[in-house]
């Protein structure tokens, strides 16, 4: 691309303006500035008509205006020189987007030319057709290791930045015309692009549409990217909720989109909502259980646990009486910093050590620069804590929760909207459950359909009982049956299964045992002895059924460190509350401070 001299002059004036966005209304959410200022107009039309709707400007009307003006003096085509930013730095594209937002309110002839142009160029319906013709929407699309194209990216980013500039304005033919420029193609993190997200979110408030229209026509086009980038739910009478991710330079966080049946619209950071309107909001999207393994959930989970210490402990405990028990107690373990509220409120105070047990034993644990080990490993070592932890929390409660993990293992398939970050906690919760000896039944049937490579492991965790001859025989013969099938890895699993069995009866070797227990009058002893296994008879291999190949942008929950986070409960019979600008400090967090900890519930 040439640069000429009014190319130039542009670029320095919208350099200059770059400097006075800092006193822009938008700031913190510059990319999603159209959907923001369509909801303003939405609400001025409702107060006052559809005059008052054309009258509502850009917060950053007044500079935006002084630098048309500049423009305006240039000598030269200065417009065209501003839409070929568009191809420039984000900052650049998102500034002169606005900037002709602002210059083409009133006649729309440039953008529906440059909208045209766009899809001509961009080679929109071929981008559908590949997507289409590829079938799938569970996969970015993208070879391990295989990169975008810089001229694809290019393509993509001004395909993008058109997008959100037409999603300005709320007229009809406008929106219509932008529509045509959508693909919804997965990017390289399996999401919906955020300006593709800004022109979905434009047609649903800019066109009217009913929440859940706007849901099924998306969801038709791409599903997978559509769930993986927005969280919605629709309860009726026009309303809508919504969760979707947003991106301001490195930093990462979430939007909320509620739109109340009066029809009346608030956009709004999650950084801005008040903790119990935040976690009964969460909850009351994600209200399936199957909905709890979404990316989506898993990241608004991310976003409660790092900013646990902030919240105000009251607030914090009014949420917690819109939540039903269950989902208290999956709170607890997927936002482990508010494990030791949760427990003081459900008066199981040891409830944040059991989460902080469950994180610690994961087959992951060793990141931080530990010896990494499997999880069945570290379950059989830390046997005495888990049981000293059973006695007091109570075996029913346990069960509790591990029923609650379970219920979302059960519910897990792999897209790219899914994650088992988390469920791999379940699969200690699975081990814990074998070692206690409660789940005898189930582990029977999953040991005879030999498809779970964890079962045969869980399987000789059990504890010495009166059925030890009998599953002592069932494991010798699952493997064998494993073998003849050739299949190595359920074979190397019941081998490990053998030596946790032989090593809770006592044996150093499972062939041992074997023996024994075939002889007539054999007796198991007791209870198990307290021995470790050795690092020579345990497997390298955690036998995961959950394989996490994908990192999310908002990282993984470390063990929890202990905490505090209680007081008093407030009793607000507000749904949901924002906070003004007084309120929150620069960065967008709430002005709220942590009370001493109050009296016991």
């Amino acid at each position: 691309m040439q640069i000429d001299r009014v190319d130039r002059e542009v670029r320095r004036i919208v350099g200059e303006l770059r400097e006075a966005c800092g006193a822009c209304g938008y700031r913190r959410l510059c990319a999603f500035a159209p959907v923001k200022l369509q909801i303003e107009a939405h609400a001025a039309e409702q107060a006052g008509g559809a005059a008052a709707a054309k009258k509502t400007k850009h917060r950053h009307a007044p500079v935006l205006d002084q630098g048309l003006a500049r423009l305006a003096a240039l000598d030269g085509p200065w417009e065209r020189a501003l839409a070929r930013l568009l191809f420039g730095r984000e900052k650049d594209a998102l500034l002169a987007g606005c900037l002709l937002a602002r210059a083409w309110r009133r006649d729309h002839a440039p953008l529906r030319a440059l909208l045209a142009y766009t899809l001509e160029r961009c080679d929109v319906e071929r981008q559908k057709e590949e997507l289409a013709a590829r079938g799938s929407d569970d996969a970015t699309g993208l070879a391990p290791g295989q990169g975008v194209a810089p001229e694809v990216l290019q393509a993509r980013m001004f395909r993008g930045h058109v997008l959100r500039l037409a999603s300005f304005f709320p007229d009809e033919d406008v929106l219509v015309a932008m529509q045509e420029l959508l693909v919804l193609a997965p990017d390289d993190e399996g999401r919906v692009d955020q300006l593709e997200a800004v022109a979905a979110l434009a047609l649903l408030i800019g066109r009217r549409l009913p929440g859940a229209k706007w849901i099924r026509a998306l969801e038709k086009d791409a599903k997978g990217p559509f769930r993986a980038t927005f969280a919605a739910r629709d309860p009726g009478g026009g309303a809508v909720d919504l969760f979707f991710p947003y991106r301001r330079g490195k930093r990462r966080s979430y939007l909320y989109l509620r739109r109340d049946p009066g029809q009346v619209e608030r956009l709004t950071s999650v950084d801005k909502i008040r903790i119990d309107s935040l976690l009964y909001r969460v909850f009351l999207v994600f209200g399936p259980d199957e909905h709890k393994t979404h990316r989506v959930f898993k990241e608004l989970c991310r976003h409660l646990n790092v900013r646990a210490g902030k919240f105000n402990a009251n607030h914090v405990l009014a949420g917690f009486q819109r939540l039903s028990r269950d989902d208290l107690l999956l709170l607890a373990v997927y936002a482990p910093a508010l494990a030791r509220a949760v427990g003081h409120y459900l008066e199981l105070e040891d409830l944040h050590q059991l989460v902080k047990l469950l994180y610690a034993l994961r087959g992951e644990s060793g990141r931080r620069g530990e010896a990494k080990s499997a999880a069945h490993e570290q379950v059989v070592r830390r046997r005495d804590e888990w049981e000293r932890l059973v006695r007091a929390l109570g075996a029913e409660t346990v069960k509790q929760v591990f029923a609650l993990l379970f219920r979302l293992n059960a519910s897990y398939v792999k897209r790219i909207y899914t994650t088992p970050t988390y469920l791999k906690i379940g699969e200690v919760a699975y081990l814990l459950t074998a070692l206690s000896g409660w789940n005898p039944k189930g582990l029977e049937v999953e040991l005879k359909q030999g498809k779970k490579a964890l079962a045969f492991v869980a399987y000789g965790l059990q504890p010495p009982s009166k059925w030890s001859r009998v599953r002592v025989g069932k494991l010798q013969r699952a493997r064998l049956r494993a073998e003849d099938k050739g299949q190595d890895e359920l074979v190397r699993a019941a081998e490990q299964g053998q030596r946790y069995m032989a090593l809770l009866h006592g044996y150093d070797r499972f062939d041992d045992l074997a023996r024994d227990a075939a002889a007539e009058g054999w007796e198991p002893p007791a209870e198990p002895p307290r021995r470790q296994p050795r690092a020579g008879d345990v497997s390298g291999e955690d036998f995961s059924e959950f394989e996490d190949d994908r990192d999310s942008d908002t990282g993984d929950v470390d063990e929890p460190a202990e905490g505090d986070d209680d007081g008093s409960d407030t009793g607000d019979e507000e749904i949901v509350m924002f906070a003004d600008e007084s309120e929150t400090y620069e960065d967008g967090r709430l002005r709220t401070q942590r009370l001493k900890r109050g009296g016991r519930r």
